[in-house]
């Protein structure tokens, strides 16, 4: 795993024999066990208006009817100083985009389906293959994985956990350059939950002020198969109270760099600011290397206006490793491994997010987000209508529009030597879910 992921994991082994064996002594085996489970059951209908220049329609339909289903069963054991987690995932997708884009893979082997959301997981990279198929064609895919599965060990003054989990760090709201583990895409509208991935994560809270958070992420080569170095991530975050701000200074070892970065937060009269900055050296062998900032910064509060209560957001987003020029972007293979991955969803440099949320009534909610590329002047709006039906079972209704010309980010990306653009269309979806 290399000796940085080996000194790591020695010094967690040293602190998890410090603190949990002494602990032990204690322990009384006569300890209150609790379960608490629960999931959800989620349909999707949806329709896509694309164009026939678009290399998705060229491979399949342009105007195009998806479907997906989402089934999730959760389930925490706790057993006084130790939790187990465990959740069972399983998603179906069937439709025109599916089909279209097993047609694009199968003529383009390497075109990263991660581009279009809702397509498939893959535990390729993650230490564990806990991800299994069972029926895949041109038509549909069933699917169904492990999403968590860890162990908890809790002290006063820390907490260990190993396994399958989700870890989320910075300020970002719609974009979040330091949270560096499987970041929600700045267009997803629902974000229930995240991609779990396999790793070590250890907070110690020395005192009530501040505490240290460490994660270890070992990954897989896609191609060998092995856990590299240059795959997997170490990371060590200091979260402390400085007077009125709230701040955090992140190190880390990501995949091929290395990353510093210091995020703080206050209130700021009855809205809360945000900031995240963060920089990353690109290790490109032979000693050549380049350094690049992302940043994030934003406003939101809440506030009541007309009778009804209301939410506002506004986020500026800088990605340093982005383009101005989008056709130079497409040809960055830096840029273009981290979208592959996951890990990034853009292609410029700028953009600003903005939401506005209106409590129509207690249990219906109308909000519109956008997205805009400062470099292109293109963008994403999305307006959607969140219906609460009964205490355990809501209703959402959304529309994706993309505004912008032919050539620019959000209004389709020319394909070089080609008269194709890479565009996913204007969208309505309907999304049904049950929770228990």
């Amino acid at each position: 795993m290399g000796s940085g992921l080996k000194r790591l994991s020695i010094f967690m082994m040293i602190i998890v024999t410090v603190t949990i064996v002494p602990g032990l002594s204690s322990f009384s085996w006569a300890v209150e066990i609790s379960n608490d489970w629960g999931g959800h059951i989620k349909v999707q209908g949806s329709f896509v208006d694309d164009d026939d220049r678009s290399l998705i329609a060229v491979f399949g339909e342009e105007h195009r009817w998806d479907g997906q289903a989402d089934f999730r069963l959760k389930d925490r054991l706790a057993m006084g100083m130790a939790d187990v987690e465990i959740h069972y995932n399983a998603s179906y997708v069937t439709g025109d985009t599916y089909s279209g884009v097993r047609n694009l893979i199968n003529a383009l082997p390497f075109f990263p389906s991660s581009w279009v959301q809702g397509f498939a997981i893959s535990d390729r990279r993650r230490l564990f293959d806990l991800t299994s198929t069972v029926h895949e064609d041109n038509h549909d895919l069933l699917q169904h994985r492990l999403d968590r599965l860890c162990v908890s060990l809790k002290q006063p003054f820390y907490e260990l956990k190993l396994g399958r989990q989700a870890v989320t760090w910075g300020n970002g709201l719609v974009f979040n350059p330091m949270d560096l583990i499987n970041p929600f895409s700045p267009t997803d509208t629902v974000r229930d939950y995240k991609t779990g991935d396999d790793l070590i994560f250890l907070a110690i809270e020395p005192g009530s002020d501040w505490n240290i958070q460490m994660t270890v992420v070992p990954r897989r080569d896609e191609i060998t198969g092995d856990v590299e170095k240059d795959r997997s991530s170490l990371a060590v975050k200091l979260h402390a109270m400085a007077g009125p701000w709230e701040t955090d200074v992140v190190a880390a070892r990501h995949v091929d760099e290395t990353l510093l970065g210091i995020g703080f937060s206050r209130n700021v009269g009855e809205a809360l600011f945000r900031s995240d900055v963060l920089y990353s050296t690109l290790n490109h062998g032979s000693g050549d290397e380049k350094g690049y900032i992302s940043l994030i910064a934003n406003l939101d509060r809440s506030w009541e206006a007309f009778g009804k209560n209301m939410y506002g957001l506004l986020e500026y987003h800088h990605n340093g490793l982005g383009h101005h020029d989008v056709d130079h972007a497409v040809t960055d293979p830096d840029l273009l491994q981290r979208i592959a991955h996951g890990e990034m969803y853009v292609f410029g440099r700028n953009y600003l997010g903005t939401m506005i949320r209106v409590e129509l009534h207690p249990l219906v909610q109308f909000t519109i987000g956008m997205i805009e590329s400062l470099d292109t002047f293109s963008g994403i709006v999305q307006p959607r209508v969140h219906i609460d039906m009964t205490q355990n079972s809501n209703l959402q209704i959304g529309y994706n529009a993309y505004v912008g010309a032919r050539g620019t980010e959000f209004g389709g990306i020319d394909i070089p030597g080609t008269d194709l653009t890479l565009s996913q269309g204007n969208s309505a979806y309907l999304i049904l879910g049950y929770y228990f």
